[in-house]
């Protein structure tokens, strides 16, 4: 998935770095000077929080919100310290994605726990029909799918096109991450929007190893996509002969 559209916008920067500028210079002349008046501290810590939190729930431009850039860019105590000033963590930016399935997109466990921790909704379907353990699942993030799972995650959830996180496991050669799946209950012969199964999409692309986990675990080799191809059809249209093998049955 493309991250190339997450700017920041200079102004926002500015902001965000100044109020963290007042913040720590607070901080450090309490530790080392030790001549800050306590209400003078409390002050400081409290316009920081303020502002951080304002920035953060900008309506008009979630897209630079700090919230998602500490989510983006691993940032824990940050992304504490934001849910702390009530940030929502269910919030959207303007491509319709969580913060949850940024986390669970780049595979980052600390914010993963942290959201899931302060109830960000599991199963939240973006724009694009994409959710956290879809993503997960089509990146290989094992440990992700774990929390996400735990949490009670939907397994077979689907994209807009019909693609279980199984069958894009598969398409993308996650080989761990099918077996992990099958084993919580991932529909093996889960079909997409166009009939195909990962049986299907794997015998396409000639996938050798995904075909055996597939099979070993019961995958219907005799199923048709909307076209009445067979996967074992397939497989011969693209001249993948092993997996022809594979897929004929031995007397």
């Amino acid at each position: 998935m493309p991250y190339d559209y997450y700017v920041i916008s200079g102004n926002t920067v500015r902001h965000e770095l100044f109020t963290f500028i007042i913040f720590l210079v607070i901080i450090f002349s309490k530790i080392f000077m030790k001549k800050v008046n306590v209400f003078l501290y409390f002050y400081g810590f409290s316009l920081t929080f303020i502002a951080i939190s304002q920035e953060a729930q900008r309506a008009e431009s979630p897209v630079c919100s700090l919230f998602f850039n500490a989510c983006k860019n691993g940032n824990v105590p940050l992304v504490e310290s934001l849910i702390l000033a009530k940030t929502d963590v269910n919030q959207e930016d303007e491509a319709g994605l969580s913060a949850l399935l940024y986390s669970a997109a780049s595979g980052n466990e600390g914010i993963t726990r942290l959201l899931i921790a302060e109830k960000a909704d599991i199963n939240k379907v973006s724009k694009e029909g994409g959710t956290p353990l879809l993503w997960a699942a089509a990146n290989g993030h094992r440990n992700i799918i774990e929390l996400l799972i735990q949490a009670r995650a939907n397994i077979n959830q689907p994209n807009k096109e019909g693609n279980s996180p199984l069958i894009l496991a598969a398409t993308n050669s996650r080989h761990d991450t099918m077996i992990q799946l099958i084993k919580v209950g991932a529909f093996v012969n889960a079909r997409n929007a166009l009939g195909s199964t990962a049986l299907s999409i794997c015998a396409k692309n000639g996938n050798r190893e995904a075909v055996t986990i597939l099979i070993k675990h019961g995958a219907n080799k005799l199923q048709v996509d909307h076209k009445g191809d067979m996967p074992i059809s397939i497989a011969r249209m693209f001249g993948h002969q092993e997996i022809v093998e594979l897929l004929t049955d031995k007397p």
